[in-house]
């Protein structure tokens, strides 16, 4: 297990004067670098091992956002491996009040050949393995229901990559998150990565509008998916 505490300042706020979503993932995945910095699964002892871990799948559950002066702990652990597989809990606190808690779903994939790989057990020794967050978990696959509307296509920037030179993680619920209507409250983000995307790719959005849900599959020109994310909103 693996905490560190933040203040919420006004450059995370969304324009509603709450933390914004893509506050909160920013929040759970620099916890998620703090941890295995620490451990000692770095990123350099990734780049020296080739080795990537990609995001599979996400379940965030926001039951408040946090504001302004908040003073927030965010937490993780690591708390399974199958496989190429990693899992991986997330929690946010004010006051010792859970805000929200997350589920995260990893495959670790070596650089050079793209390829999933398992994990070694001296590689598995090294995390600091902790137990999984309480929360009801969500079925891995999405299912989008319904007509989609097909929306302006757009090309990837180099703004949107990371250290891995390909859209992080984030990058894909940011993008899908500029089609939720104003005044909506979401209440839990669900994200499945299907593959990589890099600079110059062309995204073409395909958003499903459903009563307490959208849906958004961010697409190739051919119809494949990089990545479909589903908000669930109180209203």
């Amino acid at each position: 297990m693996y905490e560190y505490t933040e203040r919420i300042s006004y450059s995370k706020l969304a324009p509603d004067g709450n933390a914004s979503i893509c506050t909160i993932l920013d929040l759970f995945q620099d916890c998620s670098i703090f941890d295995s910095e620490e451990c000692g699964v770095s990123l350099k002892y990734m780049t020296d091992h080739k080795l990537i871990w990609a995001l599979s799948f996400w379940q965030i559950v926001i039951d408040r956002f946090p504001t302004l002066n908040d003073v927030v702990t965010v937490g993780t652990a690591p708390y399974d491996f199958k496989g190429f597989m990693g899992y991986r809990s997330f929690w946010l606190k004010n006051n010792g009040v859970t805000l929200a808690r997350a589920n995260s779903i990893w495959s670790l994939i070596s650089s050079e050949t793209g390829r999933p790989v398992k994990a070694s057990e001296e590689m598995i020794s090294m995390y600091h393995i902790g137990e999984p967050v309480e929360m009801e978990l969500a079925e891995r696959k999405l299912h989008l229901m319904g007509e989609p509307e097909v929306l302006e296509s757009f090309k990837i920037m180099p703004h949107n990559l990371d250290t891995n030179r390909h859209v992080n993680n984030g990058q894909f619920v940011r993008l899908a998150a500029d089609y939720i209507p104003d005044g909506t409250e979401v209440s839990e983000i669900r994200a499945e990565y299907h593959m990589q995307a890099h600079i110059g790719d062309i995204f073409v959005p395909h958003v499903f509008r459903e009563k307490n849900s959208l849906g958004v599959s961010l697409r190739n020109p051919e119809g494949k998916s990089y990545c479909d994310v589903l908000f669930l909103t109180r209203y």
